[in-house]
Formats: C-alpha cells, structure tokens, sequence
C-alpha cells in the first residue's frame, strides 16, 4: 500500500523530532527546527540509506508478490455434485478440500469496502457438515451470484433425494 511506502520517512522523521525534544532543540523558531530536522535527515551515508531502501522496498515487494500468488493460486470448483478448494502456497505444496453439495448447511457472503463494493467482489463462507466445516473463498468475483448458484446446486441435490 501506499502507507507502507511512507512509513520510513515518517519513522526518521518522528526519530528526529524525539531527538530534537530531548536535545532541547528550539522549538520557538520554526525556520529553525525545520532545519534541524534536515540537517539530521540528510546525515545518514547516501550508500547506507540507498541499501536501507532497497532493502525495505524488497520486503514490500516480496510480501505483496507472496499474498497476491497466494490468492491467485486458490482455486474454485464447482461442479453438479461439489464444491473443491485447492489451495497452493508459496513453499508448502498444495491443500486440496472438498465437500458434497448435500453437506452444505449455510452459505453467507461479506463485501467489506469501498474497493470491494465499487468492483464487485468479496468473501464467501461455505458452512458444510463434512470433515472440514468451513470453506472460506477470498476476493470472489460476484459474490452474490456465486452465493445464489451454490445455494441453488445445493436445493437441487438434497430435493432429488427420495
């Protein structure tokens, strides 16, 4: 996110402040403390500040590139008589869950957002009677769509039981 890429600045600025405070440094002429804080800002080695950068920066990268493979990796099925989730995770393999159509006791869909709202998607929790309760599907295209054919697969299967 784009706080993530501030949050540097803003800690070598409050780390200058604080010593700026605790050094009894002027505070009564602004001009004055606004150069303070440039002067301990800008005395940091640019090579040592170049490589804090990149380093941070690589952690962003790396945790962004992680949870977007994450999710992108997760994967649906839905079929006329279950409902597969096969999770594959960075260094772990993969996860593969199924239920029964029939299993299925409660189906409930979030969009919490603003983004989530505007591009229509979210979460979808699948409350079953098998093994494994709950299957939680993230970032679903049209959840309510999704939510309705599910619910709908489900009626069909257990009405057709005699």
């Amino acid at each position: 996110s784009a706080f993530a890429a501030v949050v540097p600045f803003i800690s070598l600025l409050l780390l200058d402040i604080v010593r700026i405070i605790s050094t009894g440094g002027a505070f009564n002429d602004f001009a004055i403390f606004i150069q303070e804080v440039q002067n301990t800002l800008f005395s940091i080695p640019m090579g040592m500040a170049l490589i804090l950068a990149l380093f941070y920066y690589s952690l962003v990268i790396t945790y962004i590139l992680v949870n977007f493979l994450n999710w992108y990796l997760d994967i649906y099925l839905v079929t006329n008589e279950r409902i597969m989730h096969m999770t594959f995770t960075s260094f772990t393999g993969k996860k593969i869950s199924e239920t029964t159509l029939d299993n299925i006791q409660d189906i409930s869909q979030k969009v919490l957002g603003f983004l989530p709202a505007a591009f229509n998607y979210g979460d979808i929790r699948i409350q079953t009677a098998s093994e494994r309760n709950q299957f939680y599907l993230k970032a679903v295209p049209d959840p309510t769509w999704f939510r309705d054919v599910i619910s709908d697969l489900s009626k069909l299967v257990t009405q057709d039981e005699p």
